[in-house]
């Protein structure tokens, strides 16, 4: 089993482990498998790696370890990280892999050239300060609340509620904003991450050019220095800043295996032949469906009509860098998405 980390420029048959100063998961080595001017790194894997089956201790540091790899591969090259917990079988299906898809890596590297990531967050440290904060500056809030706690109604507690969420609220996007208009100074591009609760005011990645990292870091001490200013509410903010890292939120690499007998089920079903082309592929298709379509066989057809364009959609995803690809082995097919 081969453990996949990231894809990077190079012509070397074998890159050594000793031009970097970690190694990868649980300390296994590192090197890369090349194809014309690009390496995929990667490491042997021992034991089945399954990060469902791994406990929360194990996870945790075969992530810290994968984050430490890349990050320090990032110090010396442009790197596009494979989506954690990435393996294939055996290096013949790491060179398949690169020769498939070398003109979507290839792309990848030359899009995101000398460019890093920084994951930014704002949080508020203590709910009860910031509660009791906006009850003081908020005067209809201020009303609301002494009317609660005279009539004990249910009613008004509900309205005092959702009072003081939007108040939260409305404060959280001045603070985004705040935030936002200091760091799109550098930033070449953001994406937005999941907030866990109305507490977190701001969860974003930015993308940087690696020569500006130091003005990076002087906007992150600018936005720190405005939301600490003494006597301001921002000063109950909890402003982190993570980087320089590799592009996971921009371009992850995700690897699809299709077995093969998945395969040869969804050509027999549309009945064409391992050989078959992508226009003929689309030809049984279109035959089929005006067969099985449920308007023209309402009783047998809506079953098969499904079972069809599962199988056509199947098979087209496997069609979509290259009209004919090999059926005597399972399917490999990458798919490129924002963050990890």
């Amino acid at each position: 089993m081969i453990f996949l980390y990231g894809i990077i420029k190079g012509s070397d048959q074998k890159l050594k482990i000793e031009n970097f100063e970690t190694h990868g998961i649980d300390q296994a080595p590192v090197y890369g498998i090349s194809y014309k001017d690009l390496q995929l790194l990667v490491s042997p894997c021992h034991n089945i790696f399954n990060p469902n089956d791994l406990s929360r201790e194990t996870l945790v540091k075969s992530l810290i370890d994968y984050q430490k790899f890349l990050e320090d591969v990032l110090k010396k090259e442009d790197i596009i990280p494979f989506k954690f917990g990435t393996i294939v079988q055996e290096e013949k299906e790491v060179l398949k892999l690169l020769k498939s898809k070398y003109q979507t890596f290839k792309s990848l590297l030359s899009l995101y050239q000398d460019l890093c990531e920084f994951s930014v967050t704002a949080t508020w440290l203590d709910p009860k300060v910031v509660f009791e904060t906006l009850l003081k500056e908020d005067q209809e809030l201020c009303e609301l609340k002494r009317k609660a706690e005279v009539t004990q109604n249910s009613t008004d507690k509900i309205t005092v509620g959702r009072r003081l969420q939007a108040v939260l609220v409305s404060k959280n996007k001045e603070i985004e904003s705040i935030i936002s208009q200091a760091l799109k100074k550098v930033s070449q591009e953001s994406t937005q991450h999941e907030k866990l609760d109305d507490f977190m005011i701001y969860h974003e990645s930015h993308l940087v050019q690696k020569s500006d990292t130091s003005l990076f870091y002087e906007c992150l001490e600018e936005v720190n220095r405005t939301l600490h200013s003494p006597h301001s509410m921002e000063g109950h903010v909890q402003f982190k800043a993570i980087g320089p890292l590799p592009v996971y939120s921009f371009a992850t690499i995700f690897v699809r295996r299709i077995p093969k007998s998945d395969l040869e089920k969804a050509q027999s079903l549309l009945g064409i032949g391992s050989s078959a082309g992508f226009d003929e592929l689309q030809k049984a298709y279109t035959d089929l469906i005006s067969v099985f379509h449920p308007d023209v066989a309402p009783r047998e057809g809506a079953h098969k009509f499904e079972e069809i364009r599962s199988a056509y959609k199947l098979l087209s995803e496997c069609y979509k860098e290259a009209k004919i690809f090999s059926r005597d082995e399972d399917y490999m097919g990458v798919e490129i998405k924002k963050g990890q």
